[in-house]
């Protein structure tokens, strides 16, 4: 028999095999990307992490499942230049998946330096169990002048649950 829900001693409801984080770039990370360098982002703050398995910038899967994820960039330093772009959540290892979001970061208008247009992906993975997930972002054409605005309004966002 598999424990799946627990009550602490202090009747709050424990739920082992149901992982859920949510984690945030709250101070701006400058000049990451803009000369066609990838980035892995590195959240400098979690908001919360049931299950423990979010480290730095990797979300490893505790188990074998179906796992849903979301993250959201705003982006400060585009320039005109830099007319290609992607961010992407994949894996660390395999079997290798990859959820892609392309863009023209000019384009969509998170120009100037104080854009508040997020970019945002959401995707489903079939995961197992010690699998490693990442969000990483790459924007090209330009120089290196784009920055991760960090806010305590969560605009850079990364969230993501075990479903099934």
């Amino acid at each position: 028999e598999v424990l799946a829900l627990t009550l602490n001693e202090d009747g709050s409801i424990n739920k082992p095999k149901n992982p859920c984080f949510g984690t945030a770039v709250t101070s701006t990370i400058s000049n990451i990307t803009g000369n066609h360098d990838g980035y892995v982002v590195v959240w400098n703050s979690e908001l919360w992490d049931y299950g423990a398995n979010l480290s730095g910038s990797t979300f490893t899967a505790p188990v074998d499942g179906i796992y849903w994820f979301e993250a959201a960039l705003t982006l400060t330093g585009i320039s005109s230049s830099h007319n290609e772009g992607y961010i992407r959540i994949k894996t660390t290892s395999s079997p290798w998946l990859e959820y892609i979001n392309y863009f023209d970061p000019y384009d969509v208008g998170v120009t100037g330096s104080n854009s508040f247009t997020p970019i945002s992906i959401t995707c489903m993975m079939d995961l197992n169990a010690g699998q490693g997930v990442v969000v990483d972002l790459k924007i090209s054409n330009g120089s290196k002048t784009v920055d991760i605005n960090g806010s305590t309004n969560y605009h850079s966002r990364w969230e993501g649950m075990l479903v099934a």
